[in-house]
Parts: structure tokens; C-alpha cells; sequence
């Protein structure tokens, strides 16, 4: 599963793969929530200007 995920992210404009230590499937929100802000704040960045 884990090649997959970084096979994947490697085809996918914009797709980031990370490995959050210490978390299964179920990762917990307050570990989830700084990398998911981190990366729309990436998008909207190189997005520019709406």
C-alpha cells in the first residue's frame, strides 16, 4: 500500500506523499490537520489570484 501511495503521488500534478509517524489509518485529527493546511496553503499559493 505504501509504494502504491508514493507511486501515485508521483503521477499526480500537485500530490505530496507523507508518512505521519506514529499513526495508522485512522490518523488523528490534531496530527492531520497542520500538513493538510500546509499543503492547501501550497495550492492556493501557486494558484495565484482568483
Amino acid at each position: 500500500m505504501r509504494r502504491a501511495a508514493r507511486e501515485l503521488s508521483a503521477l499526480l500534478p500537485r500530490a505530496r506523499h507523507r508518512t505521519l509517524t506514529g499513526q495508522t489509518h485512522e490518523v488523528a485529527p490534531h496530527v492531520l490537520a497542520p500538513v493538510l493546511a500546509e499543503f492547501v496553503a501550497e495550492v492556493a499559493e501557486s494558484a495565484g489570484p482568483v
